[in-house]
């Protein structure tokens, strides 16, 4: 793996090591591919975190084809961004 990157099964299990040890929110700053929430691990696990009253934030994501999109589109997780007052998007990192 090239660095910065990692499995997912990898980034499961750390939400799952954050459930069993209790925390309160859990927030995460990821880049991936992007799919439909219902198939998503990440986003089944944070609806797993948010029924036991976790709070899960996540990055909208900075590879955009626009500056409208957004790769976090889960029901269960908090999303936050970044943006300028002149239409264009910050990119924060990458």
């Amino acid at each position: 793996m090239a660095e910065g990157q990692c499995f997912e099964a990898d980034i499961l299990a750390a939400i799952d090591e954050a459930i069993h040890d209790g925390v309160y929110v859990i927030s995460m700053s990821l880049g991936g591919t992007v799919k439909d929430y219902f198939q998503n691990g990440i986003s089944i696990r944070s609806f797993h975190a948010a029924r036991k009253g976790i709070v899960v934030v996540c990055s909208a994501g900075n590879a955009r084809p626009t500056p409208q999109t957004t790769e976090n589109l889960s029901p269960f997780i908090f999303t936050v961004a970044t943006s300028t007052m002149i239409a264009h998007s910050s990119i924060l990192s990458r």
